[in-house]
């Protein structure tokens, strides 16, 4: 049988995302493939790391980018006011999975310091 590529079960097709977010790596391949729009949207920012909030991206993770230990300066949600704070917990336990430990600080989130 000749090589299909990766396409997903059809069955798959009809499965509603699951809420949740995810912070996802500047070089994933699903980062990739939003590159230019992604870059537009925060042009004039220093993102880490981009959020994925529901099966889109709504956000991204800002500091300075080094070798070794990095500080989140900020967390950016795009997302209604009364939503983002309800789902702070959720978005910085996310953030957390990467960003956590005596070696890195996250500092604001939406803009006011935790």
């Amino acid at each position: 049988a000749a090589w299909m590529g990766w396409v997903l079960e059809e069955s798959d097709y009809d499965r509603a995302i699951e809420p949740g977010s995810w912070m996802i790596h500047q070089a994933d391949f699903l980062a990739y493939a939003y590159t230019s729009e992604l870059k537009e949207r925060y042009s004039d920012l220093e993102v880490l790391q981009y959020l994925l909030i529901d099966g889109e991206f709504k956000g991204a993770v800002l500091g300075h980018w080094r070798i070794g230990p990095h500080d989140v300066d900020d967390i950016v949600v795009e997302l209604p006011r009364k939503e983002r704070a309800a789902r702070r917990a959720e978005i910085l336990a996310a953030v957390k999975t990467v960003y956590s430990g005596p070696s890195h600080e996250i500092i604001c989130y939406d803009g006011k310091e935790l």
